[in-house]
This record gives structure tokens, C-alpha cells and sequence, in this order.
């Protein structure tokens, strides 16, 4: 599980449109009630992957409804490499057996 911030996917949803409001919900059935709308900066994922719906609005109250995924995805391992004075130290001590 992880952190998302949903307004991250804004941009793509208004598509440059001007005067509208996007909020985010966990099914279909809360973004066309407007029931339960989730923290669009700060939200913990139940599923992985989960779908999120949002509900697009503009001034006149007309909507539509969408959705996308989201997916926690494992950070990568970085290993760090020794550097060369701590390998030809090694070296040294086993050319010495």
C-alpha cells in the first residue's frame, strides 16, 4: 500500500478545460451520487491496483464520470558499489594467504 496524491491525474482529466472541478471517489457509485469523496492529496490505497473514479463538474452542475487505475509499485533496490580502495584492500589480504 501507499500514498497517492490523486490531483496529480487533474491536468490529464480537465484536458484544458476552464471552470470545472474534479473530485475523486472510490467507486462508481459515490462519484455519481457525490457521496464520499476522498482526499485528492493524501490518499491511502485499499487495493493494489485499485481503481479510482472521479466525478468532472462544470458550473452549470452538468458532470461526467471516469475512472483510472492506481498501482504501488515497489521502490528499486540501489546498491552502492565499494569503491577501489576497499576492494584492492581485500585483494591485498588475500594475495597474502
Amino acid at each position: 500500500m501507499a500514498i497517492f496524491s490523486l490531483s496529480d491525474r487533474e491536468s490529464e482529466i480537465i484536458n484544458g478545460q476552464t471552470g470545472v472541478t474534479v473530485l475523486y471517489y472510490a467507486s462508481d457509485a459515490d462519484a455519481l451520487n457525490n457521496n464520499n469523496a476522498l482526499d485528492e492529496n493524501s490518499y491511502s490505497n485499499t487495493a493494489n491496483p485499485q481503481t479510482i473514479s472521479y466525478r468532472l463538474t462544470n458550473a452549470s452542475g452538468c458532470y461526467a464520470i471516469g475512472d483510472f487505475i492506481i498501482d504501488a509499485v515497489a521502490a528499486p533496490v540501489v546498491v552502492m558499489p565499494l569503491d577501489v580502495t576497499t576492494v584492492m584492500t581485500v585483494l591485498e589480504m588475500l594475495l597474502q594467504i
